[in-house]
């Protein structure tokens, strides 16, 4: 991963300036002053997706030309749109737009311009993009706050070709540029107690067709996991982020049985449903109202109606410490 290097200084009407030589010398607007700046601003990271694999598939020369084109196009195209570069890193570009629309146009014209370089050479790059809206604080040309890690967290959520966004910014691009969205997902984002939802933008001309179907809703409506364990009831509520259980007392749900790991599970709130997950040497065993047994080892299941979960043996053979649970 490469920086940008280090800035120059020059006076200007007596403050005090900083560049970037290599880009000032090359053309790039990018003078700030010295100063710190809160602003609403929309900050876009757009990556390009599997420029490792291609240095391995047609050598080092070739395929340090083809990104570099690849990151020259797409620079031109945020500052076309009124977009100013941040900084890059490697194969990603950081930018930073005033005006929401600005870098919704501007995600998708990169989109199309990358798949039209794509297809007269034989690189194959693709881009992927994440962007959310914010307040910020500008200093010495960089940018600082929440929107800024949000951003970059979205951004990994993207694949290839797509543009992922948040809902602060989805919403507020104005019919007037005839870009739509469409609700992607809902996640949970590092740093944040609840799900963010989160959206695409389309770009592809097939997918505007699409954007007609029905799309998945995910409740927002509180809800809660009631579960029992030898008289001591737990309830767990949509905002929590892992409750954990296992024969250690520092687990929410201590349970001393000898067939438990001392970390043996734990239930998370994703999508709107409640999920266990088993991290144990025994696995778990969950009944559900059917009265089907389902065995789980480093799996994952969906907690509905009421059922029964056991740790490390089977529910008939472990029955002083069967865990009841209830959702909705």
């Amino acid at each position: 991963m490469h920086w940008l290097p280090a800035m120059r200084y020059y006076i200007r009407h007596g403050k005090r300036f900083e560049i970037c030589w290599p880009l000032f010398k090359r053309g790039f607007s990018v003078n700030y002053p010295l100063q710190n700046k809160e602003v609403e601003i929309a900050v876009m990271f757009a990556d390009v997706a599997g420029s490792t694999q291609l240095f391995d598939q047609i050598g080092d020369k070739a395929a340090k030309a083809a990104i570099d084109q690849c990151l020259t196009l797409m620079i031109e195209i945020i500052e076309n749109n009124q977009g100013k570069i941040v900084k890059t890193i490697g194969d990603e570009v950081m930018c930073r737009f005033s005006e929401i629309d600005n870098a919704a146009i501007s995600a998708v014209s990169i989109q199309n311009r990358i798949e039209e370089f794509s297809a007269s050479n034989t690189s194959n790059l693709k881009v992927r993009i994440g962007m959310h809206y914010g307040p910020a604080i500008l200093e010495k040309g960089d940018v600082f706050g929440d929107v800024v890690n949000v951003a970059a967290r979205i951004t990994g959520i993207a694949q290839k070709q797509q543009i992922i966004t948040t809902e602060e910014l989805a919403s507020n691009i104005s019919p007037v540029t005839g870009i739509m969205t469409r609700q992607f997902d809902r996640v949970k984002v590092k740093g944040k107690q609840e799900e963010m939802t989160v959206y695409e933008i389309l770009w592809e001309q097939n997918e505007q067709t699409v954007m007609q179907s029905p799309v998945i809703q995910f409740s927002t409506k509180p809800t809660s996991l009631i579960i029992n364990y030898q008289n001591i009831e737990k309830k767990l509520s949509h905002r929590i982020s892992c409750f954990s259980l296992g024969r250690e007392a520092a687990r929410d749900l201590f349970v001393n049985s000898p067939f438990a790991s001392r970390a043996h599970a734990v239930i998370e709130y994703h999508r709107g449903k409640f999920v266990i997950h088993d991290h144990s040497l025994n696995g778990t065993y969950v009944k559900d109202e059917s009265g089907q047994e389902i065995y789980l080892r480093r799996e994952e299941l969906p907690l509905t109606g009421r059922g029964t979960i056991s740790l490390g043996a089977a529910i008939d053979n472990n029955p002083d410490h069967l865990i009841e649970y209830q959702y909705p």
